[in-house]
């Protein structure tokens, strides 16, 4: 039997040296220059012409990612620990084992459709898993459809995708998402703003300050939509968009500081942040800040902002220090044993691709058959039909969970379900708190944490309130409370952090 090979050219597989990627990287202002745009030289990490007898002996999978970005290198590093995993046991899949061909989107809308319609006519995949950014995953849906291909989103947020699935179901069946949509995120970060910000900090105004991308713009609508009712307000004039590429926060924070804000909910996909949290510091570090900053979930972020990034709180899907499922922890020491070069640590995209591959797994051996050779155009096809119906029946615990895809007419089909029928919880958020000395630690939901270290935070967060309280809005005062809450939190959170 022939073995599966890693793809080592160009922009490098999953060990690739650092310096060389960086040397290939393309900027992110190219993705804001050729949305709509025609697009560049496309870069696949496998030659094309392999063996036919390679592609029948293998079951191929397509990663799609950005590999100028931390997010994508993550999701494709998760997807070859979960290959190599796989290809080590005994039964492999169905007695063959997986072959991962990684192509690389550039963060360009154009170039991630046709790196997709490339893998799946030349490199002859199965089915593709992967992406990040909503503007690269919209221009994909179409060839998903015409091609009837599956693919298994583990980056991109935007609930369009789902709802097109709701809407022509024939046409879009092929496409489910392992992780959370925008959506959802929003009434996950109302529901910790008004369980944490709102009832034991007693913070009720809110600034929002959110990317001019797709998920930006996605984010603050529902943000302003939701929070009412919870009974926290949005500051006057405190709800902005920032350009993707921008690194002058200065401006921004003026306008939030003018205003009433207690606290600054943030949403940053595709911009690094690391400009926003250095000024803040300097100019807003009174005010807490929660939200989504995806580069943020990096372990290197510390050092990219001289430790600035000190008490802010972001959504992530899971921590090295926190047992989600029994599988979260052996990934993420699989993960840092591996990789020695950035990202160190994984990314929410790390853990959700290596899920995708095990779900993947699962639904091929629920078939029980091997796939068809590729050259058969026609048992192919029908083959993905099955897979659709497969992936539908996904039972499966991964490291953020346990999956369940919703059904056609849920509200969102084809993405997680967050509970079951029981009411227990299947995949949720998990907030994340930057403390002091590069640690990094899960503070919500509570339910992840023992309860004596539960206990301790909520004297923390009750310390926090009374000092706030007492500085009667002086702003010198309620940065050191911050920041006394910050050092508190990492004491209360004992060994349940992350840590270099």
């Amino acid at each position: 039997m022939i073995t599966c090979q890693r793809i080592t050219i160009k922009r490098g597989g999953p060990m690739s040296d650092e310096k060389t990627m960086q040397k290939n990287q393309v900027s992110r202002r190219r993705f804001l220059q050729t949305i709509g745009v025609g697009a560049g030289a496309l870069t696949l990490l496998n030659p094309v012409g392999l063996l036919r007898a390679q592609a029948d002996e293998t079951i191929r999978i397509g990663v799609l990612v950005p590999l100028l970005l931390d997010q994508g290198n993550s999701a494709n590093r998760g997807a070859f620990i979960a290959k190599d995993e796989i290809n080590r046991s005994t039964d492999k899949v169905l007695g063959r084992p997986l072959q991962l061909i990684t192509a690389d989107d550039q963060a360009l809308p154009q170039v991630g459709a046709q790196q997709f319609t490339k893998l799946v006519t030349d490199q002859k995949a199965l089915l593709v898993t992967g992406e990040f950014l909503d503007e690269v995953m919209l221009a994909i849906m179409p060839q998903i459809g015409r091609l009837g291909v599956p693919f298994v989103n583990t980056g991109s947020a935007t609930p369009q995708t789902s709802q097109m699935v709701k809407g022509d179901y024939e046409q879009f069946k092929f496409y489910f998402r392992v992780m959370l949509n925008t959506e959802v995120l929003t009434e996950d970060t109302v529901a910790m703003a008004a369980a944490l910000l709102k009832e034991k900090m007693g913070l009720t105004a809110m600034a929002i300050l959110a990317e001019d991308g797709q998920f930006g713009r996605d984010y603050q609508k529902f943000m302003e939509e939701k929070l009412p009712s919870v009974g926290l307000s949005v500051a006057k004039g405190a709800s902005l968009r920032f350009p993707l590429d921008n690194r002058d926060f200065g401006p921004f924070l003026a306008k939030i500081t003018d205003s009433n804000a207690q606290a600054i909910i943030i949403a940053f996909a595709f911009n690094s942040g690391v400009g926003f949290v250095i000024e803040w510091a300097s100019k807003a570090a009174h005010l807490p800040v929660v939200g989504i900053n995806v580069a943020g979930q990096a372990f290197e972020y510390w050092k990219d902002t001289s430790g600035k990034v000190s008490s802010h709180l972001y959504a992530d899907a899971a921590t090295g220090a926190t047992a989600v499922t029994p599988k979260t922890l052996p990934f993420f020491h699989s993960y840092v044993k591996r990789f020695k070069t950035r990202p160190i640590h994984p990314l929410f995209t790390g853990y959700t691709t290596y899920d995708a591959i095990y779900l993947i797994k699962e639904a091929i051996e629920r078939i029980g058959t091997p796939p068809p050779p590729a050259s058969d155009s026609s048992a192919t096809a029908s083959y993905r039909d099955q897979l659709v119906d497969a992936l539908e029946k996904t039972d499966y615990v991964g490291t953020i969970g346990r999956i369940r895809f919703q059904g056609k007419n849920d509200r969102f089909p084809h993405d997680p379900m967050l509970k079951d029928a029981e009411g227990h919880t299947l995949v949720v958020p998990k907030w994340v708190q930057w403390l002091e000395k590069n640690d990094r630690g899960l503070v919500w939901p509570l339910s992840f944490l023992p309860s004596d270290v539960q206990q301790k935070l909520d004297e923390q967060w009750k310390a926090y309130r009374t000092g706030y309280q007492a500085c009667s809005g002086a702003a010198s005062c309620e940065a050191q409370d911050l920041k006394q809450l910050s050092q508190g939190l990492d004491t209360a959170l004992g060994d349940n952090k992350e840590t270099p």
